[in-house]
C-alpha cells in the first residue's frame, strides 16, 4: 500500500516500537532495553524486514494469544510451549499440534541446512547448552532462559534470532557488555561473508 522506501522506514519504526514494548513487558531494566537496541542482530532483522520483535512480543502475551505469534518461528518455539505447559495453560496444547503439522510439512518442503548460507545455526553442536537452558527454564518457570534455548535447539536459525540468547545477560551489566562485545563481532564477521 506505501511506496516501497515509506513501507521499510514504518516497518522499522514499528519494530523499534514493539522491541521496547517487548523487552518492557520482559522487565528488563532501561540500561538493558538500550543496550539490546544497540545490538547488531536487531538492525539486521529490521534492515531485513524481518519481524523477530514479533516473537518477542508473542513471548510476552496471554498464552491464548502469544502462541499463535510465537508459532511464526516453529524453529524457536517450542521451549516457550514447554514453558506455558508447565504453568498448566493448557491452550497451549493446540499451536502445539499445529507446530508438530508444520514441521512434518515443512521437511520436504526445506532444502539442507547445510545449503542454507543465511543459517548461523550451531546444530548439532548447540543442542547441549539448549537442553541445560530449556531445563532451567522450566524448572524457574524463566521466560529469558526459555527464548536464549531456541536458538541452540534450532536446525537453522537466522542471525536475528541471536538476540534471544543475550536476554538473560541483562541480568548483569558486566555480562551483557561482554555478550554485546561478541554479538559485534559475529555481526561483524556475519556481514563480511559473500553470501550476505
Amino acid at each position: 500500500l506505501l511506496e516501497l522506501q515509506t513501507a521499510r522506514w514504518v516497518w522499522f519504526a514499528l519494530g523499534i516500537i514493539c522491541y521496547i514494548i517487548a523487552f518492557k513487558r520482559l522487565q528488563l531494566s532501561n540500561l538493558s532495553v538500550m543496550v539490546l537496541l544497540l545490538n547488531p542482530f536487531v538492525y539486521f532483522d529490521l534492515m531485513l524486514g524481518n519481524y523477530q520483535w514479533l516473537i518477542f512480543l508473542g513471548a510476552t502475551l496471554p498464552v491464548a494469544f502469544g502462541s499463535w505469534v510465537v508459532i511464526l518461528k516453529p524453529q524457536v518455539s517450542v521451549v516457550l510451549f514447554g514453558l506455558w505447559l508447565k504453568q498448566r495453560r493448557w491452550v497451549s496444547l493446540i499451536p502445539i499440534a499445529a507446530l508438530a503439522m508444520l514441521f512434518v510439512l515443512q521437511m520436504y518442503a526445506l532444502p539442507n541446512p547445510g545449503r542454507m548460507f543465511w543459517s548461523t545455526d550451531v546444530w548439532p553442536y548447540g543442542i547441549p547448552v539448549g537442553i541445560a537452558l530449556a531445563w532451567f527454564a522450566v524448572k524457574r518457570d524463566d521466560m529469558l532462559l526459555a527464548l536464549a534455548a531456541a536458538p541452540f535447539l534450532a536446525p537453522y536459525v537466522g542471525v536475528t534470532t541471536w538476540t534471544m540468547a543475550l536476554l538473560p545477560l541483562t541480568r548483569n551489566k558486566f555480562a551483557l557488555a561482554a555478550g554485546m562485545l561478541v554479538s559485534w563481532v559475529v555481526g561483524m564477521y556475519w556481514v563480511s561473508l559473500p553470501n550476505v
